[in-house]
């Protein structure tokens, strides 16, 4: 199932002199008039230095909203708060260089940006909830939707059993989506708050936008809100987005030894449904006992466009292969399918992860069934492949990360840790542990993704790729996102064609 690509000689030496001949040209050169005239634009009160707040109202696009300060930080490399215009113009000049020798841009004038149309109608104010206490014990209120430019009633209930926090439920009604559960939302409900969860309903009432590609960045509104609100007692490492008529199953057990444990949350339609596709995410927080499901947004998306989802633990180390001889995501695959019939799936899935859970998503699309794996797991006779991949922002070929510019994009104790890890392995080392390693001609389709504002050894690391795909013959789509940092894609064009593309081969 694998062949390896044997480094050029002398690379680790190589790619450690070209990172010492990187330093900014734009430090030591004039600098481009193009660039001071978009630094003034920046520069609103004219003190020839960009404040966070003067950066983050430069920024056109609505999909940088997560990472600003991110971005911010990345560029004040004197970290005193402020941007100087040499500090502007060396990672500006820098990124522009990079995109011209990948052919996307040709020298010459680079206008400045236009601002970009929102097709939604304008709301007055950022999406929050706002409630008022009924006499039953529950609140109702409303919601300040985007997708719908409008406010739409909600109800909060909350479990009998008092609590600091909870796990919350947003259940989505009316949305203009077939509902597939069969279970009513009164027994749906009362099941989530037995379980000790807080319910807000929201009542889409069937609006036309509620529905496809436009629903994902509502659903992250959503999750955001409720991950930074001091209004209401959420506990934010458990916090779902749900269709109405979709239940869950929580802290379904993978392995169980007594060195690890491994869980994932299962999301399906209630009662006797039809069976249906199941995406599956590997999260990227990777420290044990931290919960999965923060901003799973792809797989709450796919939930309101027939599908079910699930969100496991991330499975890092050296017990893990293909390391290790421990393969959780396989044995996930091999526990759906076994019990598929409960949980109204049809047996095929697809597999996702997002930065850190990029790689581990990918190791299970290429790897083989049983390829690099001990214990086939409790339910060895089900296959543990997966028909369909969708990978975004990782790292997948580690015996390029040097080279690739890792040691200049992370801070100090990262670079020191790297530095060190890097002297010590052996090319074979880094080919194990390296996703390209895998790809095969009979591996599944993958759509590949990453932001174009990323740290550059992502957007590099996601080239290779989609490059080996490409050389092996893999069925992939590649989609660099224009003005996006390290986030999940919200522009539902883009969203559009991974829906589609994962219908295609899923459903």
């Amino acid at each position: 199932m694998s062949a390896n690509n044997p480094l050029p000689s002398g690379f680790v030496l190589a790619g450690l002199i070209l990172l010492g001949l990187s330093a900014s040209h734009a430090q030591n050169n004039q600098i481009d008039q193009r660039i001071a005239e978009r630094f003034r634009s920046y520069d609103q009160n004219n003190d020839q230095a960009i404040s966070p707040a003067e950066f983050e109202k430069g920024l056109t696009a609505r999909n940088t909203r997560l990472s600003v300060g991110q971005t911010f930080r990345e560029i004040d490399r004197d970290r005193d708060g402020e941007l100087s215009l040499k500090e502007y113009a060396a990672a500006k000049e820098d990124r522009d260089e990079d995109r011209m020798r990948k052919g996307k841009r040709p020298p010459g004038p680079v206008p400045l940006p236009e601002p970009k149309p929102d097709p939604k109608p304008p709301v007055g104010h950022a999406p929050e909830l706002v409630t008022r206490k009924n006499a039953d014990g529950t609140e109702s209120g409303s919601w300040t939707s985007e997708l719908l430019g409008k406010e739409i009633a909600c109800k909060v209930r909350y479990p009998e059993d008092q609590g600091a926090s909870y796990p919350v439920v947003v259940y989505l009604k009316g949305l203009a989506t077939p509902r597939l559960g069969k279970l009513d939302d009164k027994t749906l409900i009362r099941g989530f708050l037995e379980e000790g969860m807080v319910v807000i309903e929201a009542d889409y009432e069937k609006n036309a936008r509620a529905q496809g590609a436009r629903l994902l960045p509502e659903i992250d509104d959503w999750y955001g809100f409720l991950a930074e609100t001091q209004n209401y007692p959420v506990d934010t490492n458990w916090i779902y987005i749900l269709p109405a008529g979709h239940t869950i199953d929580r802290k379904v057990r993978i392995i169980d030894l007594p060195e690890v444990t491994v869980d994932m949350d299962v999301f399906y339609p209630s009662g006797d449904a039809a069976p249906v596709p199941l995406m599956l995410q590997i999260t990227s927080i990777k420290d044990q006992g931290f919960w999965i499901n923060q901003r799973a947004y792809y797989i709450y998306g796919l939930l309101t466009n027939g599908y079910a989802g699930a969100v496991m633990e991330h499975n890092g180390g050296m017990m893990f292969s293909p390391k290790g001889d421990l393969f959780p995501e396989r044995q996930a695959a091999r526990l759906l399918r076994a019990r598929a019939d409960g949980w109204n799936l049809s047996g095929t899935l697809g597999v996702t992860g997002h930065s850190k859970g990029s790689s581990r998503a990918a190791k299970a699309a290429f790897l083989g069934d049983g390829e690099r794996e001990g214990d086939r797991g409790p339910n060895a006779e089900q296959s543990g492949r997966f028909q369909a991949a969708l990978l975004s922002a990782g790292q997948h070929a580690t015996e390029f990360l040097i080279e690739d510019g890792y040691l200049d994009e992370v801070g100090q104790e990262k670079r020191e840790a790297a530095e060190k890890q890097f002297a010590e392995m052996s090319l074979a080392e880094m080919l194990e542990i390296s996703t390209t390693t895998y790809v095969t001609p009979d591996d599944p389709p993958a759509f590949l993704c990453v932001g174009e504002l990323d740290k550059q050894f992502r957007v590099r690391q996601m080239m290779r790729l989609a490059r080996k795909c490409r050389e092996v013959g893999v069925d992939h789509r590649f989609v660099i996102q224009p003005d996006m940092p390290h986030q999940y894609i919200d522009d539902p064009a883009v969203i559009g064609r991974i829906f589609s593309f994962l219908a295609q081969h899923l459903k």
